[in-house]
């Protein structure tokens, strides 16, 4: 593949953490065979710490671990929106 190409994942994930869970190891699993630049947008439906998140409703923080745990384990990067912060 030539260095001008790269592979880009629109994701929707899911509001359950656990779902969320299994899109991360199916990524993670995507990622192992990627060869050249790859990249993913989208929803996530995750943070990355309590500071993210707006309102009273407690968080379960697990979901924040696992999101952390799969940026870090595939090297990538969070950066961010430019959008509304909070919706």
């Amino acid at each position: 593949m030539s260095s001008d190409h790269f592979f880009c994942f629109i994701v929707y994930a899911s509001p359950h953490a656990t779902k969320r869970k299994e899109l991360w190891h199916f990524l993670s699993s995507l990622a192992i065979s990627m060869e050249g630049p790859w990249m993913l947008a989208g929803d996530f439906n995750s943070i990355l710490g309590r500071g993210e998140r707006k309102g009273s409703a407690s968080i379960s923080c697990i979901g924040c671990k696992w999101f952390k745990e799969f940026l870090f384990d595939n090297a990538l990067r969070d950066w961010g929106a430019n959008s509304a912060k909070f919706t």
